[in-house]
């Protein structure tokens, strides 16, 4: 195929028989309708090494209509599909959120919070991710499983991606790759770490320092205490809502007939009252538009907080209303910065970002709201969502059926 060809994201074929997860992009190209292909991934750059044809045998392919392009050369696209049977299509980085967002509402899902954490996770992510796999493993299938992939695959997966980290070239990286078959490592009879290096070249196997791979590996599984507590800890603090307060918040939420309008109103009640507008957060769960539950991940992703500082809250709001006006369509932008400026303008972080925003477009999408935006942002609304914490129900988050 030509390597200049542009082909367009037309679906995905999901991996796991309930449909949601990790799902194999597939791409059809103009001049060639009718054939499906699949991405080629160069494994050491993650970027586009060619595509393949791809002879459907399976009916479960979601379609997704999207304007999602990829050549040869560009960063691979992912596919994910969430419970509502939504194809989500996109990079690494932009997808994120969305797997964040998906983890946090099914934090039992071990599998896949596993390969997310893999995927985007911190070292400490990772830790827990691998560490709640073992443990589903040794309940469903007992302790030599679970002992097979903690110390088998998990390890050997660790010891391949610290072998590319140490690559001095790309040259290197790739004989790695070729050999990782291989390659692995083991736990000695005293709990050491031994390390499986023989089918690696003499002359890279050279260029690799050994002490410092074991110590990156020990890292990566060195267990800090209290760190097997529950998967989400953030998320309990708030899992006793405030009865009169949420309720109101949820239903001031539900009446706003537009999805900006919807964010802004949660963002709004998050900032005056944590306890209860994250309670109303996770009540709320799922919108009915598209771009409001990319904002509500990235609302859960960023807001969610167990610092106690009001002014970082703040500052981590006023990032996610630039970036939420980043991805917002064109077109709806103008609306956006309307109903962020009459319900968050209050806030002088979010105020001055949505200043800067103003003065950054002349879009004719945002001009004919200016006036508007610009008086909301002179005399803000007084915020006020005071009121007694009653812990009287619990949220919703823990009944959802996807577990």
């Amino acid at each position: 195929m030509n390597s200049t060809q542009t082909f367009f994201v037309v679906g995905c074929l999901p991996f796991l028989d309930d449909l949601v997860g990790f799902a194999l992009p597939i791409l059809k190209t103009p001049a060639r309708p009718h054939t499906e292909v699949v991405q080629y991934i160069d494994e050491y750059t993650g970027l586009v090494s060619g595509f393949f044809e791809f002879e459907r045998t399976s009916e479960k392919i979601v379609l997704q209509q999207s304007n999602f392009t990829v050549k040869i050369g560009d960063e691979h696209v992912l596919a994910f599909v969430t419970e509502d049977g939504f194809c989500h299509l996109g990079t690494t980085a932009s997808l994120a959120p969305i797997l964040r967002g998906f983890i946090s509402r099914f934090p039992k899902r071990n599998s896949i919070a596993l390969q997310v954490a893999e995927l985007i996770g911190n070292a400490q992510e990772k830790k827990l991710a691998r560490l709640s796999m073992r443990e589903e493993l040794v309940n469903s299938a007992g302790l030599p499983s679970a002992r097979a992939f903690y110390e088998g695959a998990a390890l050997r997966s660790a010891v391949w991606a610290n072998l590319l980290a140490l690559a001095p070239n790309a040259d290197v990286a790739k004989r790695v790759l070729g050999a990782r078959a291989r390659l692995g490592a083991s736990i000695g009879v005293g709990g050491e770490l031994l390390l499986h290096l023989d089918a690696l070249d003499d002359g890279d196997r050279a260029l690799m320092n050994e002490e410092i791979l074991k110590d990156a590996i020990i890292s990566e599984f060195a267990i800090i205490p209290d760190m097997i507590a529950t998967p989400n800890p953030t998320y309990e603090k708030y899992d006793n809502v405030q009865d009169s307060a949420v309720k109101d918040l949820l239903i001031e939420v539900r009446s706003a007939r537009r999805q900006e309008e919807r964010i802004a109103i949660l963002i709004a009640g998050i900032l005056e009252n944590r306890n209860v507008g994250i309670s109303a957060l996770l009540q709320y769960e799922r919108d009915k538009a598209k771009f409001a539950n990319l904002a509500l991940d990235r609302i859960r992703d960023t807001l969610i907080r167990d610092d106690g500082d009001d002014r970082l809250m703040e500052i981590a709001a006023a990032k996610l209303v630039r970036h939420l006006y980043s991805a917002q369509f064109p077109a709806s932008r103008g609306s956006l910065l309307l109903f962020f400026a009459k319900y968050l303008a209050g806030w002088p972080e979010i105020n001055g970002e949505i200043h800067r925003r103003l003065g950054r477009t002349r879009s004719i999408f945002v001009e004919q709201y200016r006036p508007a935006i610009e008086e909301f942002l002179k005399s803000p609304r007084v915020q006020n969502r005071e009121g007694p914490n009653l812990p009287l129900f619990r949220a919703s988050l823990r009944s959802n059926p996807i577990d």
